[in-house]
């Protein structure tokens, strides 16, 4: 028998999955880190990576984020940001 989840329950079990993830190969080895997580391996030494942005929730404009858009924007500009750069 499967428990029923409401809506309240499956977020906070999902809480984990609307994050930004940071990408990146080195020789070859792809490893990850949560953004705001110490990587394993330097950024900087990759050779290549990118910025996974998942669950925007664009379209959802109720507490506790009314603005998803400019929150979502804001996000861009700081993963952009020469000084955060990966």
């Amino acid at each position: 028998m499967t428990p029923e989840i409401d809506r309240r329950g499956f977020l906070k079990c999902m809480a984990w999955a609307g994050t930004a993830v940071i990408w990146s190969v080195h020789g070859g080895i792809l490893s990850s880190a949560r953004a705001g997580q110490k990587a394993s391996r330097p950024f900087e030494a990759a050779d290549f990576t990118f910025v996974q942005i998942s669950d925007s929730h664009i379209g959802f404009a109720k507490p506790p984020n009314t603005d998803v858009v400019g929150t979502l924007k804001a996000a861009v500009d700081r993963i952009n940001a020469p000084n955060t750069r990966p």
